[in-house]
């Protein structure tokens, strides 16, 4: 929800806390998702961002989004990569800088 209302820039973060803190409910799942920077405006939709919220609380490091390959000289986003290594991600039997070897 946060991830497509700054997407439509239909409030900011700083918005968010402010109504936060006027409400007499405990909003700590709120404040701890906006505090580490969860909410993202490059989610596309809320499926993105339920699958990168379970991803985030069953311990897994935040992953990059929408994040752009070049293979083969045609432009391929994810929705989500984790770049763990100084090695290019592999697609099949391409990698993320051309044409790899078959594995």
């Amino acid at each position: 929800m946060f991830d497509s209302a700054l997407r439509l820039e239909l409030t900011t973060k700083d918005a968010i806390l402010q109504e936060c803190d006027s409400l007499r409910r405990d909003a700590g799942r709120v404040l701890r998702a906006l505090h580490y920077d969860y909410a993202d405006a490059r989610s596309e939709n809320g499926g993105e961002s339920e699958c990168r919220a379970v991803i985030i609380e069953a311990g897994f490091m935040v992953p990059e989004l929408q994040v752009e390959f070049n293979i083969d000289g045609r432009i391929k986003r994810v929705d989500f990569v984790h770049q763990m290594a100084p090695v290019p991600p592999t697609c099949g039997r391409h990698t993320a800088g051309g044409v790899g070897s078959e594995a």
